[in-house]
């Protein structure tokens, strides 16, 4: 009878321990799913902050050389053609600098969509993992 009590808390401690264990190793997956939460945010809000910046800077320069045209074409109302290719070429050039920028915002958009499926997924994965732990 005794052996038997025994052999009980024996089982019964080797469960609370083995329980123990893998609440420890859940903590663990959660720290380690916190911490990357952490790092997607603030690469998500790094991409913000850099599409912004690339698209106030494309308005900018958009808005400069627009100026900077005007200004030039009322000094000068008798330009000459090779000026006026100058110009075109300018504007060209802002055009295509324009074009780039609009491409690197949404190559970041993309990214930063990306970088929100993974934090779904982990969520996803945190949440599963709550329900095994549970």
């Amino acid at each position: 009878r005794e052996e038997e009590v025994v052999d009980l808390r024996t089982r019964l401690s080797k469960k609370v321990t083995k329980k123990k264990e893998m609440a420890a190793d859940h903590a663990r997956e959660m720290q380690e799913m916190h911490s990357k939460m952490e790092i997607l945010n603030s690469e998500m809000r790094e991409m913000a902050a850099e599409m912004t910046t690339l698209k106030s800077k494309a308005c900018e320069e958009m808005a400069q050389m627009k100026t900077s045209m005007e200004e030039h074409f009322t000094e000068t109302q008798g330009i000459t053609n090779k000026r006026l290719q100058e110009v075109e070429i300018q504007l060209e050039s802002a055009l295509m600098e324009k074009r780039d920028a609009d491409e690197q915002a949404a190559a970041l958009k993309a990214r930063n969509e990306e970088l929100e499926v993974q934090l779904k997924s982990a969520l996803m994965e945190k949440s599963d993992a709550d329900e095994q732990a549970a």
